[in-house]
């Protein structure tokens, strides 16, 4: 368990919808909706940094945790969410918000409502509605549960984890894929004699997309049936991501080989890099974030834009992107 749980610790999962929406009437927009867009990056260790184009706007005490923690409102404020000493705390704008009992591994915000996701290993996985439990998610018997993505679509709650029994039985059931809608399984994922994992969801009109799998498994589902796997060898996924034309886009690495996964296929790869979070505009512009390695314990934290250098970051194991 400690083990998958470290390799779930690897993934960085962002998740991002493309939408155009139009004003119908030709009222004042609020000042935010002119505000040219910007790379946001969070990471660290010991305490989690937030850039912004580079330069730092906010650090918060908490761990660095390479979740889908960073989150980015329509009007501009940045929410972060960080685990430390199986405490969690939730920011806005650099402010204490929240602060609960139990790890957190997956945030969104809607309107002014914070979703997030998570709980404390060997027990059933919750939800929370501004740092409040709204309910446990549903298991199969006697089994403990894990959470890593969120996402909210108009009322209900979409979580992807897993689903696994706290027992060191050589012959008990491998781990299985969890995808809930509120409190309820909507689907059940499993791949024989493998202990697999979501690291990601993400949803386009009538279609939920997850992507996970193992240390050495990787794929993707729709709608709980595979839509193709990436890779039989060392793979990591660190996100999902559905474009305005129902691309798939997964971000991650392959041992020391940073790739970006477009459909299935490889769209961009370099060596001695591992991509940890990938983020697109609604041009279609794909951002990334993560290291270089420089030999030995030495690394270097880079963006990257369609798979060249944006920028190099002075900041530790970036985690998060989000471009908006």
């Amino acid at each position: 368990m400690k083990q998958l749980l470290k390799n779930i610790l690897l993934f960085a999962i962002v998740i991002f919808f493309v939408s155009c929406k139009k004003p119908n009437c030709d009222c004042e927009q609020p000042t935010t909706q002119n505000t040219p867009p910007a790379v946001y990056v969070s990471g660290g260790s010991g305490l989690t940094v937030v850039l912004k184009d580079t330069v730092q706007i906010n650090m918060v005490v908490g761990l660095g945790q390479p979740h889908n923690l960073l989150f980015i409102s329509d009007k501009k404020d940045v929410f972060v969410a960080t685990t430390s000493s199986l405490e969690s705390y939730i920011y806005k704008n650099g402010i204490l918000i929240y602060a609960f009992s139990g790890g957190t591994s997956g945030l969104f915000v809607k309107g002014n409502d914070i979703y997030s996701a998570g709980g404390n290993s060997n027990s059933t996985a919750k939800v929370r509605k501004n740092g409040e439990i709204l309910y446990s998610v549903e298991t199969t018997g006697s089994v403990c549960s894990a959470i890593s993505s969120i996402t909210v679509i108009d009322n209900d709650i979409y979580t992807a984890g897993w689903e696994y029994v706290n027992s060191y039985d050589p012959n008990q059931e491998p781990y299985k894929i969890k995808i809930w809608k509120n409190d309820k399984t909507l689907y059940t994922i499993t791949e024989e004699n493998r202990n697999i994992t979501a690291t990601s969801i993400a949803i386009s009109g009538n279609d939920i997309y997850v992507a996970g799998g193992d240390e050495r498994f990787l794929a993707v589902w729709k709608n709980g049936e595979k839509l193709y796997r990436l890779n039989n060898g060392v793979s990591e996924s660190s996100g999902v991501i559905v474009s305005h034309n129902n691309d798939v886009y997964v971000g991650g690495y392959m041992g020391r080989t940073a790739v970006i996964w477009k459909n299935g296929n490889i769209l961009y790869e370099f060596s001695d890099a591992q991509i940890y979070s990938i983020s697109i505009s609604e041009e279609g512009d794909i951002y990334s974030t993560g290291i270089v390695f420089l030999g030995g314990h030495d690394t270097k934290s880079y963006v990257w834009k369609n798979g060249t250098v944006l920028y190099e970051l002075n900041l530790y194991r970036p985690n998060a992107i989000v471009y908006k």
